[in-house]
């Protein structure tokens, strides 16, 4: 039996199958286009890159401030302590200057009552008046504290 060798064309023809037909593709057109994709992903990029570098800047300036604020706060709070005790302790005076002025007060209407009871009683009858010169009296005495009592 004689081999045919398989170079010959009624063979070939007899093997050769339709596998696949694929339709052609534009590669100068997807190149160009995945070139533009690559640009716009790296610009993305760069403004992403550009965006941690601010929001971190952000961020320690955001700290920085807090820290401040806190400092700043807990000063605040300890001044008002001591502004509630001082006012506090001005309350109390002003209660204790109160009393001293409504017995001050109370003691000036005793008084002036008093003096207007003996008012009709003065000077006294057994005591003349004299007639001095202006300025020839005795020296005024000095005013002392004034007692208010208790």
């Amino acid at each position: 039996m004689k081999m045919e060798s398989p170079c010959r064309p009624a063979i070939l023809a007899k093997r050769r199958k339709k596998l696949y037909q694929r339709r052609l593709r534009d590669y100068a057109a997807e190149f160009d286009e995945l070139k533009r994709r690559r640009i716009a992903m790296l610009t993305d990029k760069d403004a992403i890159q550009k965006d941690i570098v601010r929001l971190t800047q952000a961020e320690a300036a955001a700290k920085k401030i807090q820290a401040f604020r806190q400092d700043e706060r807990t000063k605040l709070t300890s001044d008002l302590a001591g502004l509630n005790k001082e006012r506090a302790t001005i309350e109390k005076h002003l209660a204790e200057v109160n009393k001293l002025l409504a017995r001050a007060r109370q003691l000036t209407v005793d008084l002036t009552r008093r003096n207007d009871q003996l008012a009709p009683s003065w000077p006294p009858a057994n005591c003349k008046r004299r007639n001095r010169p202006a300025g020839t009296g005795s020296p005024a005495k000095p005013a002392g504290p004034l007692e208010l009592g208790t």
